[in-house]
């Protein structure tokens, strides 16, 4: 079995596969020091970072991991039914993608090419789908944590971060990006926006492009508007069409 395959393409960029994820050497010189490229290698090897994935080798490469820190930890419980695309300027930080679910369209980005960043968890349960998702970490030990069995649409923003300083008169930092919680069983609609500092309890619905920002804690409820607000609790949800739910439990409209 071949573990690790290494292509040149036409533009001259060296491509390596490792086990169908293809993990690729850009031009960009490592943040950290100029003049030594970060090279993603197994867990057993002695360079700086590690890439932990497990997949099929036979399969065709669906997720691109662009690591350019030292002693970051990557991993992904089925990349072959993911589509990721994960960029990391930093060091010591955690993906971890427990989902095997057949959908999970996710881009993950932590720190930038000018502003790394250190010491950021991203951790998604298990029975995740996602249509469409971007998440950004820009700040030192922060963190997103999504629970099992949650259904996230398209066109989704979760932003542990404003990306750019707000300050008092006095200087005083105001909008450090701490953490972004989402509990079990949430469906997130069409457009919503999650940003910093905030939670979503379990068995919750955030309402089409609804901006979440701040924490709530009533448990089966909808959130919605900009910014978002309870509107209904004491309610379930499930991922059967209305019609579906009709003709399983024999309830006509």
């Amino acid at each position: 079995m071949q573990i690790i395959k290494r292509k040149i393409s036409d533009s001259g960029r060296k491509r390596i596969y490792f086990c169908g994820i293809r993990i690729y050497k850009s031009r960009r010189p490592n943040i950290q020091n100029p003049k030594t490229e970060a090279k993603p290698t197994l867990a057993n090897g002695t360079p700086t970072n590690t890439t932990n994935v497990t997949a099929n080798a036979h399969e065709q490469p669906t997720a691109t991991i662009r690591d350019f820190g030292k002693n970051n930890r990557i991993s992904i419980a089925n990349p072959n039914n993911a589509n990721l695309r994960i960029s990391v300027w930093g060091d010591n930080n955690t993906i971890e993608i427990k989902t095997t679910a057949a959908r999970f369209n996710t881009r993950i980005e932590i720190g930038s090419p000018n502003s790394t960043c250190n010491g950021a968890t991203v951790i998604v349960e298990e029975k995740v789908t996602v249509n469409g998702m971007y998440m950004l970490l820009m700040e030192n030990n922060s963190s997103i944590h999504i629970g099992p069995d949650c259904q996230f649409a398209n066109d989704i923003l979760v932003w542990c971060t404003d990306t750019h300083y707000i300050t008092d008169m006095d200087g005083n930092l105001t909008n450090v990006g701490k953490s972004i919680e989402i509990g079990e069983h949430c469906w997130i609609g069409l457009g919503a926006r999650i940003l910093k500092n905030t939670r979503i309890p379990k068995n919750c619905i955030v309402g089409m492009s609804s901006v979440i920002t701040r924490k709530f804690d009533t448990e089966n409820a909808v959130y919605a508007g900009n910014p978002a607000t309870l509107v209904k609790s004491n309610i379930k949800w499930g991922r059967l069409r209305p019609q579906q739910y009709m003709d399983n439990n024999n309830n006509p409209v």
